[in-house]
């Protein structure tokens, strides 16, 4: 395809779903997705109205406080072609939890935006390689760098070569971590606490022995 040709399409409309943790503990993380679709040729958006995707709640079995959660962004994302998620988990919840979440909702209207919202949820290395096929990134990262396969990512999203090729891409040399299907210790229900921090340690230790440099995936989210 010519230029002239790419530069006349129009941009898709990619709303951005930050996610509680990239708001909470580490929106540096959210920027990064911002520069990644901006750089791939998107349009994006963030809407304010956006709230928690509600999967704690629904993890933890409660499907009213679940909902009542979730019900403020069914209209956030209306205009875009598609929404995007830095967070396999959250991404899940979207894709694959949220018209189970609307099922049974009284409000026929919750039960379509719902059915919208997950036919257009994507995590972010996903949408970014195999939906708009990106072979190169902003920025580089020079030497070793070990990926954490999140659980969520790569059992419920299928997300497992598109990260290690985005840091390819940016020069990364990329190694196997020595456990790298293990757990790394978060749990589904997102403890702050840390309440078996013992545990939790020894769980990333297993993972990240004898590797000098990782970017960790935690529950979604790049972390150095």
């Amino acid at each position: 395809m010519s230029s002239s040709a790419r530069s006349s399409r129009k941009k898709p409309k990619v709303g951005l779903f930050v996610t509680c943790l990239i708001d909470a503990m580490r929106p540096s993380a959210g920027m990064a997705a911002l520069t990644l679709l901006e750089a791939a040729g998107c349009e994006v958006i963030v809407p304010e109205s956006q709230s928690c995707c509600g999967q704690p709640a629904w993890n933890s079995g409660d499907k009213a406080a679940a909902r009542a959660v979730a019900i403020p962004y069914l209209d956030s994302f209306d205009d875009c072609d598609y929404i995007v998620v830095p967070s396999g988990s959250c991404a899940g919840m979207l894709a694959h939890h949220l018209v189970e979440l609307f099922e049974d909702a009284p409000d026929l209207r919750h039960r379509q935006q719902a059915l919208a919202i997950a036919a257009k949820s994507h995590e972010l290395t996903s949408f970014l390689v195999d939906v708009l096929g990106v072979t190169s990134v902003p920025g580089q990262i020079k030497g070793r760098v070990a990926y954490h396969d999140s659980c969520s990512s790569l059992r419920e999203m299928k997300v497992k070569e598109q990260p290690r090729q985005l840091l390819k891409a940016a020069g990364a040399q990329v190694v196997d971590l020595d456990q790298p299907i293990h757990v790394a210790g978060s749990a589904a229900r997102f403890p702050s606490n840390m309440v078996i921090f013992p545990a939790r340690w020894s769980m990333a230790k297993r993972k990240m022995l004898r590797r000098n440099t990782l970017i960790f995936w935690w529950r979604g989210i790049w972390a150095v």
